[in-house]
């Protein structure tokens, strides 16, 4: 029985992906943590579904096996690598696909190779969250209770947080959850407090925290259904996707396909509250809604001929849940109080539409930022870093809020092309509302409603349109995209206000770009190299190094990576670029917690069969280093350069 008063090194309220990300990531350097959840277990519900290369990285830095696992629990990657732009969903003459592997499966892949040590997948929050779960159930992930001498999981389900207070002596934090079974109170005693409880985060709210940004852009109501017909009927048409933005004349929405195997899917249909309702939307009306947006739309004989029109869908299994969802694009004004080690991380920090698929992965990246920070003020006593984790992850959360507007704005484009102006619906409804508000609940101002939208959809369709819509859509700029190389690890974490505004338009201009743009200033993602350690006696990639020797060591180092033959001394390094303060807080210190490494020197047995060389002018390149000269650069435990120059 686990006791009512639990001490921890950190607790963190929310056990969603980002907080049992935190706390693997504390995991691994040897930093209990207890995760609260008010929820019985893991939430059915899909949500997010794209899992960027740069999150699968930090997956893989926490242990190999478990970016392994998300790769496993995902779908075959053919079944994902496309938007189709239609009808319905079985349409065979859509107005546009846009492939976003369009080179082949294979080609894309190897393309990450440049910048990344992992590749996108398409797997649904839920899933996602169960491989995270069975990571911290392991037996090596299990605490001990200091009182009752029995293990139990880090992992706390009904438990839902009620406040914390600070010692005024010791400024220790204690929480307080109640139990939801039992109604017992649970006091945890911790240093960091981490919420990751979502949007309406109580966490924020006491530190003063406020999302700025653009609220209640949209409305959505969400239909989670399976299908297995649904399923096998598009993969008999072949007719595979991650998103189906379908347009007909009875329904504008999305489809995503969570699961073509399992016939698993979510309709995202907008809505126009006050005057439609969650409550509007039966089993009976949800079963329409998915069935309008499957099938062919037979009212208009221009769209289809009788050897193009796709069978009838006529089975779906179950209505799983149908929730409403208010998008945002907004980030937290702070993201944590380091007097009091309090932070925020995930949707408690910023809330983005979802075209791009920005918000889980942008959070994970909040995790990972801040996992380090808290491990190197414990192992390394180098509490500075924690000042500075509100400035970098609110500066780039800001961004990434920004970028995702940009992205659902991209889509709003798409739908306007398609002569479907969803915004003119919301207008009228709130027109509607605001005359007469008393039509709110009455058939007639929900038909008033229902007309405007059937009406727009049915003139949308006209077919002396549809040739120009295809057209609209040959153009892939016109559509959204699904990877984002350069907001992913082009970035960099400014030092000054001049470096900010540098970073910003650098991102403005390339965030969206399908090509790499490497960047090698300070604060960025140390680039991707090749490098021979002599004293491992073998070829790492950049970054990997930097992870798996922590991981072994289960301490946070800082990198001083050398190349060509170069002094011992590290006084004697000429500085060219970088975070002077940092440079002298590390070169300075005692040093335990820095880690040198030879690159590619003339003990590697292998060089008798290279050019070294050009060996050298590849990682020089990279970082924007004279090859003629043996070069170094200092990098953070979580991979950010820090500075460079020459040795």
């Amino acid at each position: 029985m686990l006791a009512n008063n639990i001490k921890t090194r950190a607790c963190i309220v929310g056990a969603g992906p980002v907080g049992m990300s935190v706390s693997l990531l504390l995991k691994k350097f040897g930093i209990d943590s207890v995760v609260l959840e008010r929820a019985p277990g893991i939430s059915p519900h899909p949500k997010a579904h794209v899992i960027m290369p740069r999150t699968m990285e930090i997956m893989r830095g926490i242990e190999e096996q478990l970016e392994q696992d998300v790769i496993n629990a995902a779908p075959p990657r053919e079944q994902w690598t496309s938007y189709r732009y239609c009808r319905h969903v079985l349409d065979l003459d859509p107005y546009g696909i846009h492939n976003h592997f369009n080179d082949g499966i294979q080609k894309e892949m190897d393309k990450f190779k440049e910048y990344s040590l992992s590749k996108v997948v398409h797997l649904s929050q839920n899933k996602f969250c169960r491989v995270l779960k069975d990571r911290l159930l392991q037996e090596k992930m299990m605490l001990t209770d200091n009182e009752t001498k029995t293990r139990y999981s880090p992992l706390l389900f009904n438990h839902n947080f009620i406040d914390y207070e600070i010692g005024k002596e010791d400024h220790k934090i204690r929480v307080r959850a109640v139990d939801i079974k039992n109604s017992e109170i649970r006091n945890i005693q911790c240093k960091y407090l981490i919420g990751c409880e979502g949007v309406h985060s109580k966490i924020r709210e006491s530190i003063g925290g406020e999302l700025i940004g653009h609220l209640g852009i949209s409305d959505f109501i969400n239909i989670h259904f399976r299908s297995k017909q649904l399923g096998d009927a598009i993969k008999k048409k072949n007719v595979h996707a991650m998103l189906y933005f379908i347009y007909n004349t009875k329904i504008a929405t999305i489809l995503v396909n969570h699961s073509t195997e399992d016939g698993e899917f979510v309709l995202q249909t907008p809505y126009f509250p006050p005057i439609q309702q969650l409550e509007d939307v039966t089993d009976a009306e949800a079963r329409r809604m998915v069935l309008s947006s499957i099938n062919s739309d037979r009212n208009n004989g221009t769209f289809f001929s009788p050897d193009l029109e796709p069978p009838e869908i006529t089975e779906i299994d179950e209505i799983l849940g149908v929730g409403h969802w208010t998008m945002s694009a907004c980030a937290s004004d702070v993201m944590g109080d380091h007097m009091k080690n309090v932070y925020l991380a995930g949707d408690s920090a910023h809330s983005v539409p979802p075209a791009g698929g920005y918000g889980m992965n942008a959070g994970i990246s909040d995790a990972h930022n801040l996992a380090f920070k808290i491990a190197d003020a414990e192992h390394n006593s180098n509490t500075e870093g924690l000042k500075f984790y509100n400035k970098e992850r609110g500066f780039i959360n800001k961004l990434t809020a920004k970028y995702a507007k940009i992205n659902f704005q991209k889509g709003e484009n798409i739908v306007n092309k398609l002569n479907v102006d969803l915004g003119s619906f919301k207008s009228f409804s709130k027109t509607i509302y605001d005359s007469v508000p008393s039509i709110v609940s009455s058939t007639f101002g929900k038909s008033a409603v229902n007309f405007a939208q059937s009406t727009a959809l049915k003139l949308s369709m006209q077919s002396h349109l549809i040739e120009e819509k295809k057209k609209y859509l040959e153009d892939y700029e016109n559509g959204i995209a699904l990877l984002f190389p350069n907001l992913e690890y082009s970035y960099s974490y400014p030092v000054d206000d001049e470096h900010e505004k540098r970073v910003e338009r650098f991102l403005n201009e390339n965030y969206d770009k399908r090509k790499y743009i490497p960047v090698n200033s300070t604060g960025s993602l140390l680039p991707l190299f090749s490098l021979w350690c002599p004293h491992e006696k073998q070829v790492f990639q950049s970054r990997e190094y930097v992870y798996q020797y922590q991981n072994e060591e289960k301490k946070p180092y800082y990198f001083l990576f050398k190349f060509g033959k170069s002094s011992e001394d590290t006084k004697d390094i000429e500085w060219i670029e970088g975070d002077t303060t940092w440079v002298e807080k590390i070169m300075n210190s005692s040093q335990e917690c820095l880690h040198i490494a030879h690159v590619l020197n003339t003990q590697d047995p292998a060089s008798n069969d290279k050019d070294t060389s050009k060996v050298f002018e590849v990682q020089s390149t990279k970082l924007g280093l004279d090859s003629t000269r043996p070069g170094c650069v200092l990098v953070r435990p979580d991979g950010h350069i820090i500075a460079k120059g020459y040795c």
